[in-house]
């Protein structure tokens, strides 16, 4: 996450953007948070601004199916996630990438949110560079 938003959290021609997306004030606050401290600010920054977001997830029941080993220290995690969404209720499966940190699991960004990483990073790199 913390690269998907690098030009934002490092940049201070985007300070009001960084503010906005994370709730930091400086890019020294943004580079010393740790990584769940950046997601929780990304996610309340979400809520805020959508409000329908915050009560469908509050209905929003996670159901681990099973997992593949990837190595000793990889996992990826098959899950069934069901919430409400103006009445109705949506069932969504999905495959979660797990690393584990000493004796914890930690969730990893998807492969989707890394590969837009790398898009953007290409879109504003100088030509050449």
């Amino acid at each position: 996450m913390r690269e998907l938003f690098a030009l934002a959290l490092t940049n201070e021609n985007l300070a009001e953007a960084r503010e906005r997306l994370f709730g930091f004030h400086s890019t020294a606050e943004a580079a010393s948070a740790p990584d769940t401290v950046m997601f929780a600010g990304f996610l309340q920054s979400l809520v805020s601004r959508q409000p329908e977001l915050l009560t469908a997830l509050k209905t929003a029941k996670l159901t681990p199916l099973g997992h593949i080993r990837e190595g000793g220290d990889t996992a990826l995690v098959v899950t069934r996630m069901t919430l409400e969404v103006a009445g109705a209720t949506i069932t969504q499966f999905d495959v979660m990438p797990f690393l584990r940190d000493g004796r914890v699991w930690r969730g990893l960004l998807k492969a989707d949110f890394t590969n837009l990483a790398v898009m953007l990073k290409r879109l504003v790199s100088p030509v050449g560079g």
